[in-house]
């Protein structure tokens, strides 16, 4: 209900915004108003959307000795429902206060302790059977074999992400059975804890119930230049590039000009922050694991930390925050890791300081008091809880359902054989750039779309990619082939694969680039193997499941006398079959709407299959019963087996469902002995004995196969590179690049060794900014093998679900207790869905190990991989967006393809 009202305030405020906008160009189109009453409306806009420094303005639920409060909506923050806030006093708007006094606040509200320990109980159970890294995380170097790759060290240490998250959870948990006592910043010690572990890919209440009250939080970081009205904004900047090598830090200082309201900016360089070197600032604020950056590599973290601090593309003065940070309901206090102050000393021997401030919770009325927000905000369940504890849903519209289905699956047909028409003729009959549109960046990148560019200069070229996700190959290959020819056409050997901030994606779009770099490669040669962990009671018991199911299709196919015994078996109690037949239903309608809850941009074939089959089971299964009520009338034996067969068909459909946590190998390639679920191998992983899954592969040989074939008659140009530059600084990095990074650098080791003369074209990597040692730097991180929903309870319910069904229609005398035992153990085996929980938690399910060591060394997520070069420079403008800095950080990078002896 409040999400609705919010919608609603939303479209109101938008609204009133667009009629006041409206408004003013309608005043100043009216006859008669001058150029001065214009720039008077203008002073007077901007005025309005000044914030005033309000120490008497105060959150009924909480008491602050200080408040900051806007005139106008926290745009910067980035909330869909600030948008109104302006417009609407019911609500709390525009105040923010001291990060300590924030955390006070949120400590002194009460939940109730049972709801707690279960949401803490389920995130344990939940981590136990799927976080694919928790042993090895509580202690790195307990680890066997201790190998990795080209013998980089391993990531280890409080700093390095080494922590056992299990055990601290259970801490906690024990500490509110012992006290009988909650409250609400019990989230964010959680979130603190999985913080400690630098792992990006782990996400735990990252979407929970807890009325609002820690969603839309916003970190704010003011300047006293800001605050005493003596400036409008005040952004910083770091020198690029610096003559010797210094990390200098740049305040621009905004202000007006009295005498003409000019905007006059001031720059000043910053000496000294709490008494230490702006780069000594940095590095102290992460090292603590805030859960703003997120990478082991404690110079990528640096250089994240940099990049939010100095962000080229926020620049908005209007805004007047020197950063923001937009606080979601997964991260930590930011007050164990921030001060509320922090003291600025200039070259000019002047001083300011910066003040952190948070706003207020903004679910929430002004006016409400802390007891009136218990009672009505708090401890309510969350919808995924919700869903699959009570099963209660409606049934959808059969028929109109399946004609959707059907229309959706020939639209997607058709969607493919438009999205796969002739890419380009070969590059050699293909005149220079063709008739190709090409959108010159500032530097002149030709581009592809958003995310693909290339320029070639005299010495070298560079392909810069800036997102594994939202292009298709297609779009990869067109640059390509322009790229090489236009490369071959000025006899340019070199390439710069630049991956700066790049968050990643699809892993398979990373091994694809990675054939484009090498195309004699084979699948064998590139394919790093991946596995996860063994959970065996959910193994075991599918296991039995799916053999059940085997045998109920065997034992009723054509056996017309088995089949009349069942029929008269539940004829015998006629109102005991009508409630049975509803039974079904009801969990049948459950199936379909733990299907319709999930979040799909495109929704998957499988999907769609299954969602018809339960659909055509619910439409049988409701005829039957309408005629049995109807007439009254008895179960045929003609209708039993009819029922049967779809509901046989439907549990089939189920567990050919790609549950990504169970039948994964139905998801990816593999090794062709590899064909049993039931394969587990023993790892010693942080002390610990832990089963693992066998070895497979997320390149499909077959597929592979059909590429090399693709690229070979639309791309078959002889020419290649001769060595290649992986760039990028560790920061906003994906796991897909670190993939690819490091997929092409093991291929190349493997093909030319020590070797004087390559074999294949060598690759070298590249890494700058961050703490201003390559032993702290990193060109990419946390290349975990993939995330997902942790274990997917909601899809692992639907096996739950199928088997009571089957279980319902069939009588125990043909094996029904049995079976119903296998899905009593198989429900108890399944970790409970945490009480405040609106969807799954996010997680690595996969690990990766370099192809160099394969299983028997430590995972990627681990190893070190520190870059062969390293530039001591602090670019920030590296974006295609904002790229002014790249022409001097590819000119450094440069030197590494004929000067590598003087560079470090």
């Amino acid at each position: 209900q409040l999400r609705q009202k919010d919608t609603t305030r939303i479209q109101k405020g938008m609204m009133m915004k667009n009629v006041f906008l409206l408004s003013l160009v309608m005043i100043r189109s009216l006859p008669g108003v001058s150029s001065e009453q214009q720039q008077q409306q203008q002073q007077q806009q901007q005025n309005d959307m000044m914030m005033v420094y309000n120490p008497g303005h105060q959150f009924q639920a909480c008491s602050f000795t200080s408040t900051i409060r806007f005139k106008t909506v926290l745009q910067s923050s980035g909330f869909e429902n600030s948008i109104y806030e302006s417009f609407n006093e019911q609500r709390c708007p525009n105040i923010a206060a001291p990060i300590s006094q924030i955390s006070k606040c949120i400590s002194s509200f009460k939940l109730d302790p049972s709801n707690v320990i279960q949401h803490l109980q389920s995130t344990i159970d939940i981590l136990n059977n799927y976080y694919v890294f928790k042993s090895i995380a509580a202690n790195p170097l307990k680890s066997y074999p201790l190998k990795t790759p080209f013998d980089f060290p391993i990531y280890n240490g409080i700093e390095q992400g080494q922590f056992d998250i299990i055990s601290g959870l259970e801490e906690l948990l024990q500490e509110v059975k012992d006290n009988n006592r909650a409250t609400l910043d019990i989230f964010l010690r959680m979130n603190a804890m999985t913080a400690k572990l630098f792992d990006g890919h782990l996400l735990i209440n990252n979407d929970i119930s807890t009325g609002g009250m820690l969603v839309n939080r916003t970190l704010f970081v003011f300047s006293g230049e800001v605050l005493d009205g003596s400036a409008k904004g005040t952004m910083l900047r770091t020198e690029f590039p610096t003559a010797n090598e210094e990390f200098v830090l740049i305040a621009d200082i905004i202000s007006k000009n009295k005498n003409n309201n000019e905007m006059v900016k001031t720059s000043k360089e910053i000496k000294k922050i709490d008494g230490k070197d702006p780069l000594e600032f940095f590095i102290e604020i992460a090292s603590k694991p805030s859960g703003i950056v997120k990478y082991k590599s404690l110079g990528a973290r640096v250089q994240g930390m940099i990049q939010l601090f100095t962000n080229p593309n926020s620049v908005d003065y209007n805004h007047h925050s020197i950063t923001h940070v937009k606080l979601r309901e997964n991260y930590p206090d930011t007050s164990k890791f921030f001060k509320d102050e922090y003291h600025i000393l200039y070259e000019d021997g002047s001083s300011t300081v910066w003040k952190l401030v948070q706003d207020v919770p903004q679910a929430v009325s002004c006016d409400m008091t802390k007891t009136m927000i218990e009672n009505t905000l708090l401890d309510k369940p969350g919808s995924m809880y919700q869903h699959l504890d009570s099963m209660k849903h409606a049934v959808m519209k059969s028929e109109s359902i399946i004609q959707k289905l059907k229309k959706k699956i020939e639209e997607k047909k058709k969607k493919e054989e438009n999205d796969n028409p002739p890419l380009l003729p070969a590059v050699e009959r293909m005149p220079h750039h063709s008739s190709h549109k090409k959108r010159p960046s500032f530097i002149g990148f030709i581009r592809f779309g958003k995310s693909i560019g290339y320029k070639v200069y005299d010495d070298y070229a560079v392909l810069k990619i800036d997102s594994f996700s939202g292009w298709k190959k297609t779009g990869l290959l067109k640059a390509w082939a322009y790229l090489t020819q236009e490369a071959h056409d000025r006899d340019v050997t070199n390439l710069i694969i630049d991956v700066t901030d790049n968050g990643g994606g699809f892993v398979k779009l990373g091994y694809f680039l990675a054939q484009l770099l090498y195309p004699d490669a084979t699948w064998e040669e590139i394919s790093n193997p991946y596995d996860r962990l063994y959970s065996p009671s959910l193994e075991d018991d599918i296991g039995d499941i799916k053999s059940i199911v085997d045998d109920y299709y065997d034992l009723l196919h054509d056996n017309i006398t088995l089949a009349e015994q069942i029929t008269d078996t539940l004829n015998a109690n006629r109102e005991l079959l009508i409630k049975k037949m509803s039974s079904m239903l009801s969990l049948l309608e459950a199936m379909m709407d733990i299907l319709s809850g999930k979040k799909y941009k495109i929704k998957p074939e499988e999907i769609i299959y299954l969602e018809g089959s339960i659909v055509s089971t619910i439409k049988l299964t409701k005829d039957i019963r309408q005629s049995i009520v109807a007439k009254p009338n008895f179960l045929s034996t003609e209708q039993f087996e009819t029922l049967w067969r779809q509901l046989v068909a439907t549990a089939n459909e189920v567990f050919s469902f790609p549950f990504a946590d169970l039948n994964f190998k139905s998801l990816f390639g593999m090794e062709i002995e590899n064909t049993e679920v039931s394969e587990r191998v023993e790892h010693f992983r942080g002390g610990t004995f832990d089963n693992y899954t066998s070895v497979f592969h997320l390149v499909d040989p077959f597929e592979f196969t059909s590429k090399q074939r693709f690229k070979e008659k639309y791309i078959h140009h002889p020419f290649q590179f001769d060595q290649y530059i992986i760039l990028g600084s560790g920061s906003h990095c994906g796991s897909t690049t670190d993939t690819f990074r490091h997929t092409v650098q093991a291929y190349a080791y493997t093909k030319n060794g020590k070797n004087s003369a390559a074999v294949v074209p060598p690759v070298y990597t590249v890494s700058f900014g961050g703490t201003g040692e390559k032993l702290d730097a990193a060109v990419t991180q946390f290349p975990a093998g993939t995330s997902g929903e942790a274990g997917n309870v909601e899809e692992l319910y639907l096996i739950a679900l199928i088997l009571r069904v089957l279980n319902t229609i069939l009588p125990p005398l043909i094996g029904g207790a049995s079976s119903l035992n296998s899905f009593d153990k198989f429900y108890n085996d399944l970790p409970n869905v945490c009480y405040y929980c609106n969807e799954a938690f996010k997680m690595p399910i996969y690990q990766i190990y370099s192809r160099l060591t394969g299983p028997s060394g430590i995972p990627m997520e681990y190893v070190n991989e520190i870059p062969d070069y390293y530039i001591r420079q602090w670019p920030r403008a590296t974006t295609f967006g904002s790229d002014k800095d790249l022409p001097d950080l590819y000119k450094l990078t440069s030197r590494v393809f004929y000067d590598r002896e003087t560079i470090e």
